[in-house]
């Protein structure tokens, strides 16, 4: 599949669920390249985009908003921050 018909994803959350079941995924399918992750725990968010190939790395949900590279965003914090 061309890089072009990939869904571009930016990850908010670097902890159990990203690292065990939603960035696993997004490895496993071709349609799907993530991006960024973003995690306050800044060393949370550098772990996981080592070991998941992730190019850019914040500790600021909102530096991801706004970038013209990423198609969707990927929640996975706490389910009581989720509507923030």
């Amino acid at each position: 599949m061309a890089a072009a018909n990939k869904v571009r994803v930016g990850v908010l959350g670097a902890g159990a669920w990203a690292r065990h079941a939603h960035l696993p995924g997004c490895q496993r399918d071709a349609r799907c390249e993530v991006v960024a992750i973003a995690d306050p725990q800044l060393d949370l968010a550098r772990d996981a985009a080592r070991a998941f190939d992730i190019p850019a790395v914040t500790a600021d949900a909102r530096d991801l908003f706004g970038r013209d590279d990423i198609d969707a965003i990927d929640v996975c914090t706490p389910s009581a921050t989720h509507f923030e």
